[in-house]
């Protein structure tokens, strides 16, 4: 097994602003909100926006919205969307030929590859594009264009009950995932419904908690162009997560339900 880099595992997560090719919005030069991508004056415009957090998301985006209008006068029509719907939803919209003109989300090949979305070099400035940290840009890139444009990252953190650890008997955070598994078993034993890792595998974003112990292991999507899913690593990273849930049983009934937010977190600090 691969140890821990440190002992709180981050992996980088970026989410990225798409804008279709067709839009809701209104104005005299512009059949969408989206504009013709020869920037026409909208009055208009819609943005669907995913749900970081239930208290600060929507906050964020109605003080943008008002911050925008009374620069630009134009109307910016935000709808934030959990991330347990936010794909589903946002398919909908666009099977249905009601698209936004500005998508938050953190997948966009299929849509570029459909022909959906502008490309960077139609919407943004030299200056702005060339300001842009490599690492997104590269994140943002389908068949050699720019399409989605970085507004936020995050680092996903591996936390431990330093309580519980030291009811436990363990002395310190685990820096290898013998010292992990091993760790979980300890806790899980205290009893009283005591959780030793609560693994947050539901709908919400399963596939970041997956990414965060294949990354650690080695493992990737794709290498060379070529999707790698079955590599050796991921198929160990997988059968390590499940020994945890199956086997050794120290994990929640059902992380394949447990999302971060609804689930996880109350677990971690019950």
């Amino acid at each position: 097994m691969t140890s821990l880099r440190t002992t709180v595992v981050a992996a980088l997560g970026a989410a990225a602003l798409a804008l279709t090719g067709c839009g809701g919005g209104t104005g005299a030069d512009s059949g969408g909100g989206g504009g013709d991508g020869g920037g026409g004056k909208v009055d208009s415009i819609k943005l669907v926006a995913a749900e970081y957090s239930k208290t600060n998301t929507a906050k964020f985006w109605d003080d943008f919205a008002t911050a925008y209008q009374e620069k630009t006068g134009t109307k910016l029509e935000v709808q934030v969307i959990s991330w347990t719907d936010i794909d589903q939803q946002s398919s909908t919209m666009i099977q249905n030929g009601n698209p936004p003109d500005i998508l938050n989300l953190n997948v966009y090949a299929s849509y570029a590859q459909d022909g959906l979305l502008y490309s960077a070099d139609e919407v943004l400035s030299p200056d702005v594009k060339t300001d842009l940290i490599d690492a997104f840009v590269d994140s943002g890139t389908f068949e050699g264009k720019m399409y989605g444009m970085p507004d936020l990252s995050s680092a996903r953190a591996l936390f431990y009950n330093k309580d519980l650890f030291a009811e436990a008997g363990i002395s310190g955070p685990p820096t290898t995932w013998a010292e992990f598994e091993d760790a979980t078993k300890k806790i899980t034993a205290l009893g009283n419904g005591v959780v030793g890792y609560a693994m947050p595998m539901g709908p919400e974003e399963a596939q970041a908690e997956f990414s965060i112990w294949m990354f650690n292991n080695g493992g990737d999507w794709k290498s060379g162009g070529e999707w790698t899913i079955n590599s050796p690593e991921n198929v160990e990273t997988l059968e390590f997560l499940k020994k945890l849930a199956v086997e050794d049983k120290v994990t929640q009934n059902n992380p394949g339900r447990t999302n971060r937010t609804d689930g996880a977190f109350a677990l971690f600090g019950s």
